[in-house]
């Protein structure tokens, strides 16, 4: 009598959650490549646009200046980015995006969830309260 039991060449067999979990990878994998993809597209407009004349007048960005230009930028991003996730420094990091952004914007400042609002605004503001600090 043959067995049931599937064989899976070497695999591990699947869980009984997995295809939620496949599903959510799915979803994970076309949401990164389109973040990849929207971060490259702004990569290539942000160079055009610092070596433009129309826009930078006589200040245009060479090839070097725009290499020096997008490490620092990197810099930014990697510290900027924890504003974006779910870890416990989350709401600090967005309070110091938006102070920078004030910094430059003055008074056509918008706060964070207002220019980001889809995202849930995880604060701890509430949990915070009756807590003695």
């Amino acid at each position: 009598m043959a067995s049931n039991k599937r064989k899976f060449s070497g695999q591990t067999p699947q869980k009984k959650n997995d295809y939620k979990s496949q599903r959510r990878e799915i979803a994970q994998n076309y949401f990164d490549v389109g973040e990849e993809m929207g971060v490259q597209k702004m990569a290539d407009y942000i160079a055009i646009a610092l070596h433009s004349p129309e826009c930078m007048k006589k200040n245009v960005y060479s090839r070097e200046r725009i290499d020096e230009f997008f490490a620092y930028l990197q810099t930014v991003v990697d510290f900027y980015a924890k504003a974006f996730g779910d870890s416990n420094e989350a709401d600090y990091i967005q309070q110091k995006l938006d102070d920078a952004l004030k910094e430059i914007y003055k008074d056509d400042f918008q706060p964070f969830y207002e220019r980001y609002p889809y995202l849930k605004d995880e604060s701890y503001k509430k949990a915070k309260k009756g807590w003695v600090q």
